[in-house]
């Protein structure tokens, strides 16, 4: 979900196993600015914003394809933050758990949302009532993380950095991750 430290984990993760790190955000930005020619594109949230969701789908399924081909380029596996709504993105989610061990990093709703609003209410949420928004968001949300998840991790509580030590030891049991 947003705001729960994907990103911020993910690179301390990479960097304390030896993988390369990669964000899905930006392999969108790659996928948008090759497709339309341009050297630098818009932020995801430009993105989305100015084309759509369908076509924003369109370009995380892409995505999805690109992180497959990198990391079969990496002699061995990657780490991905993935943006919070891949969850409903059916083709681009099933894509990446397909070739990925899939975590959910699952914290309090409000917590979260206090995040979220910490620098002013996001326009993806009702300005009339911004936390009756995210927790329907949050609450549509927690069963695909779930289901598509095949560990969830509680963060409740932890620094980053301990985060990414018990994600660690999460990629310890799956032995030589896909």
């Amino acid at each position: 979900m947003k705001h729960c430290g994907k990103t911020t984990t993910g690179r301390l993760l990479a960097s304390l196993s030896g993988r390369v790190f990669l964000d899905l955000d930006e392999l969108i930005r790659s996928c948008f600015a090759a497709e339309n020619r341009i050297e630098t594109a818009p932020s995801v949230r430009e993105i989305y914003r100015e084309h759509g969701r369908e076509e924003f789908q369109r370009y995380e399924r892409a995505a999805a394809d690109e992180f497959a081909r990198r990391t079969s380029t990496h002699q061995g596996a990657c780490v991905l933050a993935c943006g919070g709504g891949v969850v409903e993105n059916k083709p681009a989610i099933e894509r990446l758990a397909a070739i990925s061990v899939v975590v959910y990093l699952d914290d309090d709703p409000d917590v979260l949302f206090e995040r979220v609003v910490a620098g002013g209410i996001p326009a993806f949420l009702d300005s009339a009532d911004p936390h009756a928004a995210f927790t329907a968001l949050w609450a549509a949300r927690d069963p695909l993380y779930r289901a598509y998840a095949e560990q969830v991790v509680k963060i409740s509580g932890q620094s980053p950095e301990q985060l990414a030590s018990k994600l660690y030891t999460v990629m310890q049991e799956y032995g030589d991750v896909r």
